[in-house]
């Protein structure tokens, strides 16, 4: 009797992804979560990173486990719930320590590797300090959705199985993305890059670059996910 009916319904279909059940739950707890960290102003987090970092932690499965938000059983209301939760992920958030960012010519003239081959050696004295700018444009000229994306697999460490459930879509669909977000990346450096570099080195260098996307990703793309229009 004390069960309250639309609350777990509501929660059950967030707990499956389901993207009707998603909308419905930011627009009638959104508010909720967007006041909960502006009591928080420290922690230098927006209302839109905030809402990810919850959708996170109590919509995404982790492997072999149910979504958080199954925890909740309906016997209470489900905005005290988003309530405690969002206050016990704002804890979290503050005590996840802090890395001190690194100075982007420090990170950015590792991007080429340093090799024993002499020739890379020279492509990578003669062009590392034009990579700052380039990579900058390349990443720009993604999309929101694929820059997101990125950040989810490679700082978040989000799995495909996770985004998938996520964007309400099949796991072979994200894999097709972010290999087309992969792709526009090295296209993007190729004509950012060709009015810098001959021909042959260009392709040394967009060669060697694709062959550290990963970790390029993962220095030059801050964690923050940007809103989708």
């Amino acid at each position: 009797e004390q069960l309250l009916v639309a609350d777990a319904y509501l929660a059950d279909a967030c707990a499956a992804g389901d993207e009707a059940a998603l909308r419905a739950f930011d627009a009638a707890h959104g508010a909720e979560l967007d006041r909960a960290v502006a009591r928080s102003p420290a922690l230098g987090v927006s209302r839109e990173d905030f809402r990810q970092h919850f959708r996170e932690r109590f919509f995404v499965a982790a492997a072999g486990d149910a979504a958080r938000i199954s925890s909740y059983a309906g016997r209470g209301a489900l905005r005290s719930w988003v309530r405690v939760s969002a206050a016990r992920l704002l804890v979290d958030l503050a005590r996840k320590p802090r890395q001190p960012e690194p100075r982007p010519d420090e990170e950015l003239a590792r991007l080429l590797p340093a090799t024993g081959d002499p020739e890379l050696q020279l492509l990578r004295r003669a062009y590392a300090e034009k990579l700052p700018a380039a990579f900058d444009r390349a990443l720009r000229r993604l999309s929101v959705r694929q820059r997101n994306l990125l950040r989810q697999r490679y700082l978040h460490e989000l799995g495909g199985a996770e985004l998938a459930q996520m964007y309400g879509v099949h796991r072979a669909t994200v894999f097709v993305w972010l290999e087309a977000a992969r792709a526009a990346i090295v296209e993007n450096l190729r004509e950012v890059l060709r009015a810098e570099l001959p021909g042959q080195e260009l392709e040394s260098v967009v060669a060697l670059l694709g062959s550290r996307l990963e970790l390029s990703v993962r220095r030059l793309l801050d964690s923050r996910l940007e809103a989708e229009r």
